[in-house]
């Protein structure tokens, strides 16, 4: 009776860290794209009302699509790759190597989203700053809160991801000396 409830739980654990990492591979292909389309602009494509862009402008454009929902799919990705280990539950060596590098993709996408996310904030700024205007009050609001919400969470998705990958290291350093 034991032996099925484990067998069980290691499926259902297994089922998990792999939801968890289509997740984050999601997130990676937004960013990814985001990046892509970004270089893919052309100055005369964000310039309709003769406003100047530069490079940093364009690149910031796709990532206003992204934000706070992208960043919490890497939080929910994290938590549920990082499930089976918190329970305690092994999971297949390749399971286990895609976890470990979907926590260190993890650090990358959420450092690029937050950079991204900057950029974005910036490039509309400057539809008002271009037209010698000042940002209406809900405009600054909107934009605090966006950032607020994608920097924060995209924090929580990056330390959580760094602190799995801190005890997946003490993990096999302690299995290696026993």
């Amino acid at each position: 009776e034991f032996d099925e409830v484990d067998e069980i739980a290691a499926r259902w654990v297994s089922v998990v860290a792999t939801i968890g990492l289509v997740l984050i591979t999601v997130v990676t292909a937004q960013v990814t794209a985001s990046i892509v389309e970004g270089f893919m602009i052309r100055a005369k494509q964000l310039e309709p009302t003769n406003l100047k862009t530069d490079l940093l402008h364009r690149l910031g454009f796709p990532f206003g699509n992204l934000g706070p929902p992208a960043a919490l799919m890497l939080v929910v990705g994290v938590v549920l790759v990082c499930l089976p280990s918190l329970l305690g539950e092994p999971l297949s060596p390749l399971l286990e190597r895609l976890v470990g590098s979907a926590l260190v993709g993890v650090v990358i996408v959420a450092v690029v989203l937050a950079l991204g996310s900057l950029l974005a904030v910036r490039n509309s700024l400057h539809e008002y700053t271009a037209r010698d205007l000042n940002a209406p009050p809900f405009a600054r609001v909107g934009f605090a809160s966006f950032l607020f919400g994608t920097l924060g969470t995209a924090a929580a998705a990056l330390f959580g991801a760094l602190a799995e990958l801190n005890a997946r290291r003490k993990r096999r350093n302690s299995g290696s000396v026993s």
